[in-house]
């Protein structure tokens, strides 16, 4: 027994799900995997893969506008983003130009995808003509052919 006169024998509470504020619990782990999310092939501030080394990194809102912005405690100032020389990616995306590695490792793959397609696509039509020709000729002409 503890001094309330609860008896707790080897039994923890159990956690609180909630924050006082009315939102999750900080330390929970996010159901969908984060994206990264560049803005015109440049890395942007306010992606969830952005990381400031100087940990100076703040997310605040326009108290005119109510648009989102970054704010670097370190400096005292909006944050310049991937120009400077702290800023990182979490899932190392951040190109030395400041571009998103993810969105040209993506268009590169998708390029890629393309002319395997293709090239199978050929391979397949040649075996059908190939099949076709056989049939209709026979395997001896076909050899000739070729």
């Amino acid at each position: 027994m503890n001094k309330f006169g609860k008896d707790y024998r080897g039994e923890r509470q159990p956690r609180r799900q909630e924050s006082p504020r009315g939102g999750e619990e900080r330390g929970r782990f996010r159901e969908e995997e984060l994206v990264p999310r560049p803005v015109n092939g440049k890395c942007n501030n306010l992606c969830p893969l952005f990381w400031c080394t100087k940990r100076a990194y703040q997310i605040r809102r326009d108290p005119k506008s109510g648009r989102k912005y970054v704010f670097c405690s370190w400096i005292g100032d909006e944050c310049i983003g991937a120009s400077c020389q702290y800023a990182t990616c979490k899932s190392n995306y951040l190109l030395p130009d400041g571009s998103c590695g993810y969105l040209k490792q993506k268009s590169q793959a998708t390029a890629e995808d393309k002319e395997i397609f293709e090239d199978l696509v050929k391979e397949d039509i040649d075996n059908k003509v190939k099949d076709f020709i056989s049939k209709k000729l026979g395997k001896k002409k076909l050899d000739d052919l070729l």
